[in-house]
């Protein structure tokens, strides 16, 4: 396919040469015709200035008068080429500035991956410098200041990506991360809730979401957001089966001790539906069944 675009520009290159030629060729054509023409054209022309006196042809004064709007042309292309000197000047050495600003973030993203995080931060400074704070260095700066143990450090560069939208979403997961670390779980929730809104599809965030759900015991809502992550493919149908039979079971619970024995049988029950192997899920309908009366039921479950 490569090959194929290749000829397929050097065919169109060769048809723009071609095409250039004939053009060139025509013009040439044009200008001989026409001095051709006024050299057989009878007639003088006489000026007279300052006591300067002229004597010539027709054919002498056109191609005079020619002569001064191609001087006139090249004058003026002369002119345009000078104006754009100085502003090709400065776009080139802006463009020197950027390819040496995406250079040093290359270099701190290596210095990252070989955990040397003075490199890394020297790069991410210098990238700062030239780019003005681009996403690249804040990152390559809040992950040399992690693997240093510098978790405030690492805070203020994550805080300063939520100023932008393009990096809010990774500031937040950085956030997230490090109040996870810290064991501040109802922080580390609120900062997966909020990425949520942000991408609510994004395979990493509802996993994320979902497991601090858990371990705040949100049941109800750990439930809608394993079956958004089993309908986005970021769980995988068997082990979100499971957890979504488990978590119906722990459903299931909830009702149980508030009394509605309804809905403790129904949530039970599809736990049994969604997955049959899960021992809890026969328990917990079985000793529903039993406290109310429905032994032979239980007992069939069981057996």
């Amino acid at each position: 396919r490569s090959a194929e675009r290749s000829e397929a520009v050097g065919r169109g290159y060769d048809m723009v040469l071609v095409l250039r030629v004939l053009i060139l060729f025509l013009i040439l054509v044009v200008i001989a015709g026409l001095a051709a023409w006024f050299s057989e054209q009878p007639g003088s022309v006489t000026l007279e200035w300052q006591g300067w006196r002229i004597d010539t042809s027709v054919g002498v004064i056109v191609l005079l008068v020619a002569l001064i709007f191609a001087l006139g042309a090249m004058l003026y292309q002369v002119w345009r080429t000078f104006r754009r000197v100085p502003r090709a000047m400065g776009e080139r050495r802006e463009s020197r500035r950027r390819e040496q600003g995406y250079l040093a973030l290359t270099r701190g993203m290596v210095a990252i991956a070989a955990g040397d995080t003075v490199e890394a931060r020297r790069q991410a400074k210098r990238a700062n410098d030239i780019l003005n704070r681009p996403a690249g260095a804040l990152l390559i700066g809040a992950q040399a200041a992690q693997m240093e143990g510098r978790t405030g450090v690492a805070h203020k560069f994550y805080d300063a990506m939520l100023e932008d939208p393009e990096t809010e979403l990774l500031g937040v997961r950085g956030l997230l991360t490090l109040a996870e670390r810290a064991g501040e779980t109802d922080v580390a929730l609120n900062h997966a809730e909020r990425a949520y809104a942000l991408s609510p599809r994004t395979p990493w965030v509802l996993t994320r979401l979902f497991g601090l759900q858990i371990k705040a015991r949100q049941w109800e809502a750990a439930e809608r957001t394993l079956r958004e992550a089993i309908r986005v493919k970021a769980v995988g149908a068997d082990d979100g089966k499971r957890e979504d039979a488990v978590l119906l079971v722990q459903l299931s619970l909830m009702a149980e001790r508030s009394g509605d024995k309804r809905l403790a049988q129904e949530r039970a029950r599809k736990a049994r539906t969604v997955d049959p192997n899960l021992l809890a899920a026969a328990l917990q309908l079985a000793s529903l069944q039993h406290a109310d009366g429905r032994d032979r039921a239980a007992r069939k479950l069981i057996e």
